[in-house]
């Protein structure tokens, strides 16, 4: 098992669900219902508010895929943003630039950090990749002056 954690981050985010979508899930957990959690609400995505200053990180599936876009608003310093994984040693970047994580059971891969701003109704892309550093993972590339970019 693996877990990303976002180093220097606020401890206290607030939470927002976006989108409501129709389907419920239910979870039954062993035979007495009162431990049941039934008709729970399903959500597009969730964003996580001002994990740093002026940086949001949107949680959402995709596919099978649990996968998430960093929010940086005007002004806001993208080298801010330092990723961890706890459970997996010798993380490393391959030759197309994607992050590779090793794990016991198998590998997680983690693409090429895209990342854009839309001016005029247009998306421009901004030529970033990711680095490694003794303090976390971090994307190499800059935001800081731009309208608002999605990493």
């Amino acid at each position: 098992m693996v877990k990303i954690k976002f180093l220097g981050s606020s401890t206290s985010p607030k939470i927002e669900a976006e989108e409501i979508l129709e389907g419920k899930s239910n979870f039954f957990t062993g035979s007495d219902p009162k431990k049941w959690h039934i008709n729970i609400p399903t959500f597009r995505s969730i964003v996580c508010r001002e994990v740093y200053p002026g940086i949001d990180i949107r949680f959402y599936g995709n596919g099978q895929t649990l996968e998430y876009d960093v929010v940086v608003q005007p002004l806001a310093d993208i080298t801010q943003v330092r990723v961890a994984f706890e459970g997996s040693d010798g993380i490393r970047i391959s030759e197309e630039g994607n992050l590779e994580i090793p794990l016991k059971a198998g590998e997680i891969l983690q693409r090429k950090p895209l990342v854009y701003q839309t001016v005029n109704g247009k998306r421009q892309t901004i030529a970033t990749s990711y680095g490694i550093e003794k303090q976390g993972i971090v994307a190499k590339g800059t935001c800081r002056l731009l309208p608002r970019c999605i990493l």
